[in-house]
């Protein structure tokens, strides 16, 4: 067990064997105060009391003062020019992606945390095409281009991220296309989230979740305009701990955003400035399909769309050296999506994205 605090939030936590495999929890966790208990149990006999558990967590907190800090990671981490995705399942594998391909491994490098809502991405397919989410996605062929350009710079581990604004009529899909697209990355038990009600509920949900999806928006306050600014290129909260001392607690994150609604009024030309605008079309009658059907048929091809997203997103690592010009506005994350276009792993010619953007 290596206890150890993390260089991108405040606490402790620790690495510890769970079911043949590597868990990352914070000390103060019912999780590991669990594992910590068994362990107490088989090695005394006893069941442990709340003295015993607590003078072990401040044992681990003493020795972590002590060791190496290091960063740990929700969902998709980027080391030494690779990118690593947790697939969150029983096996704690993860996806394993440079500029030759990708590759599913088991103990991965980097250190990933699994929040309690965080769920499991299919095991992804060799073979795919972007273009299997062509029938879930009610658009005109350009905001195509846009919506799977935002899916792939979703997936840099690095940012400044687009926000990526969905709005239509009732009935035409928005809902439904919000979620597959998260559910590509970054399924979670609350897919869609609501209208936060301040900065830390925003931060908060963001140390569990890597994609953001704000659904059922009617208009967006110049103060939520400013929190997904900060969460769009990266932002921290500070905050005291407890009202008794003066710890502080931080939490720093960069996010891509999806905001779902009936036309949201986008507030200042700084969210503006970040944000992708997709429009769903209307969807005729004799193409309606119930949400079981719609989900059921994203739910076959799920595993090739993944796979086609991870050598996209290969593609640019390939191209690392490529330097495209006559850049647009936020150049980081649409140079991540030309460098993938120019090395072959978006489903259309070279150039077709900047031209759409």
């Amino acid at each position: 067990m290596i206890p150890f605090c993390p260089v991108n939030i405040e606490g402790v936590y620790a690495r510890f064997p769970r079911d043949g495999h590597h868990a990352i929890e914070n000390v103060r966790s019912r999780r590991f105060k669990s594992w910590l208990s068994k362990k107490f149990y088989l090695n005394q006999g006893a069941e442990a009391k709340a003295a015993d558990l607590e003078g072990a967590v401040l044992l681990l907190e003493a020795d972590a003062e002590e060791t190496p800090r290091r960063e740990i990671f929700t969902r998709l981490a980027g080391t030494e020019g690779k990118i690593y995705i947790d697939l969150c399942d029983d096996d704690y594998r993860a996806v394993e992606i440079d500029g030759t391909g990708w590759r599913v491994i088991s103990d991965p490098p980097v250190w990933f945390v699994r929040p309690r809502s965080m769920t499991r991405v299919p095991c992804p397919e060799q073979g795919g095409s972007l273009n299997l989410l062509r029938p879930f996605a009610n658009l005109s062929d350009e905001d195509f281009v846009l919506f799977v350009s935002w899916l792939v710079s979703a997936a840099s581990p690095d940012g400044p991220f687009f926000v990526l604004s969905i709005s239509s009529e009732h009935g035409s899909g928005k809902s439904s296309l919000s979620t597959v697209v998260k559910s590509v990355l970054d399924p979670n038990i609350a897919m869609r989230l609501s209208p936060p009600k301040d900065e830390d509920a925003v931060f908060a949900t963001a140390s569990s979740q890597w994609v953001m999806l704000f659904d059922n928006l009617k208009k967006i306050s110049p103060e939520f305009s400013d929190v997904l600014c900060r969460l769009s290129t990266g932002g921290t909260i500070s905050k005291r701990a407890l009202h008794t001392d003066n710890d502080v607690f931080s939490f720093s994150a960069k996010r891509p955003v999806i905001l779902n609604g009936i036309a949201p009024s986008l507030g200042g030309l700084d969210l503006l400035s970040r944000t992708v605008q997709i429009r769903t079309l209307p969807i005729p009658e004799p193409k309606r399909m119930t949400e079981g059907e719609f989900y059921g048929r994203f739910k076959a091809v799920g595993p090739a769309v993944f796979g086609a997203l991870l050598t996209a997103v290969s593609c640019a690592l390939k191209m690392e050296g490529h330097e495209p010009k006559n850049l647009p506005r936020m150049a980081d994350a649409a140079v991540f999506v030309m460098k993938a276009e120019a090395g072959g792993g978006l489903p259309w010619p070279e150039g077709t994205f900047a031209r759409v953007f």
